[in-house]
């Protein structure tokens, strides 16, 4: 368990939601939070680094592949700032998702900015052994590509990837 620990703070919550299609829809949003009111077994604490603007955040342990397969995919999810994410395994790099700005005019803001508007995605990588030790790294580079500011507070840094992997 990842967090800030934020005495007499409070907490403000931002969801985005993005249709892709040229269409609108409605949706329904459902959203479940856990809170805990205070430090718990295994919390760690999580350290920002103020007037930094090229940074990587790697996951804190590495993930023990449940099940052997072949990985067949991995795409990955940055938020702006983002220029790459990194998927290693045992050590060893397998995939390397680069971020696209402004790949459409959808893609760039009211003040000219282009944001972040895809990532790569890797394909038929290879087989994965149960135990094989997972590590994902995004780094991030706000000079090449300003991040997101809610008010006067940046966006969430993120680093994730979803794979697909077939037993």
């Amino acid at each position: 368990m990842l967090g800030y620990l934020l005495p007499d703070a409070s907490m403000d919550i931002y969801a985005e939601i993005l249709n892709y299609n040229a269409a609108d829809e409605q949706y329904n949003l459902i959203m479940e939070f856990e809170f805990v009111p205070s430090t718990a077994a295994g919390f760690q604490h999580l350290t920002p680094t103020p007037n930094t603007t090229i940074f990587d955040t790697t996951m804190p342990a590495p993930y023990a592949l449940p099940k052997s397969g072949l990985l067949w995919a991995v795409g990955g999810h940055l938020e702006d700032g983002g220029a790459t994410l990194q998927l290693t395994g045992n050590g060893v790099p397998l995939c390397t998702s680069q971020a696209g700005y402004g790949d459409t005019p959808s893609y760039v803001d009211w003040n000219g900015t282009p944001r972040i508007s895809s990532m790569g995605v890797c394909f038929d990588i290879g087989n994965q052994t149960v135990g094989d030790q997972w590590s994902v790294t995004g780094h991030y580079d706000l000079t090449q590509h300003p991040v997101l500011l809610f008010g006067n507070n940046p966006a969430p840094v993120v680093a994730a990837i979803e794979a697909f992997v077939l037993h």
